[in-house]
């Protein structure tokens, strides 16, 4: 059954309509853009998605685990060669903080330039050494 519709547009919701009208060669018998066959055209991509299963993509979230991970692959990188110079170094504590500094200076090379992104779906702390943290309400915490 078929059945007709009347909608209001906004200017921008029409000029959206008329780019997908344009893109996909959709005219009217007078060669003018038609606005319900673009409109029919996204109707009909989301209804194929929705019956095909297939998740939508979540721009948002795939931005903030992105974020995540550039947080966290400098701790990673500091933390493994900090690790790695301890072990092979002498456990005084002079020779720690040789270690230390150095595994610092091995992750700027290696990343430094992470310092600088901004990050906007996700809340950034420091640490001690003023590398960016992922910090976590202690209530929220699960690694116990």
């Amino acid at each position: 059954m078929s059945r007709y519709l009347s909608i209001r547009l906004s200017s921008r919701e029409e000029k959206f309509l008329e780019n997908i009208a344009r893109q996909h060669e959709l005219e009217k018998s007078d060669g003018s853009l038609s606005l319900g066959r673009a409109l029919k055209k996204i109707l009909a991509e989301k209804l194929e998605k929705v019956a095909s299963g297939s998740p939508e993509f979540d721009a948002g979230r795939t931005q903030q685990l992105l974020e995540q991970i550039n947080v966290m692959v400098p701790q990673l990188i500091f933390k493994t060669t900090f690790t790695n110079q301890a072990l092979a170094a002498s456990m005084e504590q002079s020779a720690l903080k040789s270690v230390r500094q150095e595994a610092l200076e091995q992750t700027v090379k290696t990343c430094g330039q992470l310092q600088s992104e901004k990050y906007a779906h996700i809340f950034v702390g420091h640490d001690g050494k003023n590398m960016k943290t992922l910090p976590i309400e202690e209530e929220d915490n699960q690694w116990k």
